[in-house]
């Protein structure tokens, strides 16, 4: 009977803590809210580290635009960039393409670095 009770504890232990709401993913990056985006410290790295392989200078895998200086990013961020980036994967559009959608918080500091006004440095 103990050994029952013991199975059943196990597998609700186990459910409980697969049904977290937070991923890994989903906590990266996070910037606190007073902190100054600016496009060298915090939007280039987002950029290189997740877009520049097809948008280089000249873009790669069809690719429309490249995204490899700071009034290529600040005028493609006016347009549809932070759109596209919060999309969800496999959307029609979404960016990376064929990649996992971008950590909430690449996004959010994107989205920052529009609201306070395309700081480039």
């Amino acid at each position: 009977m103990k050994k029952i009770y013991l199975i059943l504890i196990g597998v609700i232990s186990l459910i409980t803590y697969n049904c977290a709401t937070d991923s890994i993913s989903d906590l990266e990056d996070v910037i606190p809210i007073n902190t100054t985006i600016t496009y060298d410290e915090n939007v280039a790295p987002i950029i290189n580290n997740n877009c520049i392989e097809c948008h280089s200078n000249p873009p790669q895998n069809g690719a429309p635009i490249p995204l490899t200086t700071f009034e290529e990013v600040r005028t493609s961020t006016q347009n549809n960039l932070i759109d596209r980036i919060s999309r969800p994967t496999g959307s029609p559009g979404a960016m990376p393409l064929g990649a996992s959608r971008l950590p909430q918080g690449l996004i959010d500091q994107v989205i920052q670095w529009e609201v306070d006004g395309f700081l480039e440095n």
